[in-house]
């Protein structure tokens, strides 16, 4: 008597003993796919998608605020830099991109602002 997965693929039909049961039932290829077919479906329906997204601004004052305050967790958890700098976007006053930078930096953390030619820049030191 076949077993395991010979057993649901079987090509001809076979005796399956029923424990429960005095009698014999018989499973056939086809009771095998509609077994795999209900236990495939419930366990896609069982299984939660997790997807995690991140929402990320798409006004560019916001934007920048927002990659400004990622690159300083990520700058002073390592030891070695001790200076970045970003670019002021286009249409993002350059004054309040510093206040808002000011208010978000933690207090070890200075912020400056270099003008370039016509481009701005922020410069943060701790």
């Amino acid at each position: 008597m076949p077993s395991g997965i010979l057993a649901l693929f079987g090509k001809s039909s076979f005796k399956v003993a029923d424990t429960k049961a005095t009698t014999t039932t018989t499973a056939t290829a086809t009771d095998s796919v509609e077994f795999l077919r209900r236990n495939s479906a419930a366990t896609l329906v069982e299984e939660p998608t997790l997807v995690e997204t991140t929402k990320t601004p798409t006004d560019p004052y916001k934007l920048f605020i927002y990659t400004v305050e990622n690159d300083l967790i990520s700058m002073q958890k390592q030891k070695s830099m001790r200076q970045m700098r970003w670019k002021v976007p286009a249409g993002v006053d350059a004054n309040q991109a510093l206040r808002g930078c000011k208010r978000t930096g933690a207090e070890a953390t200075t912020f400056d602002l270099e003008k370039i030619g016509s481009l701005s820049y922020v410069v943060a030191r701790w």
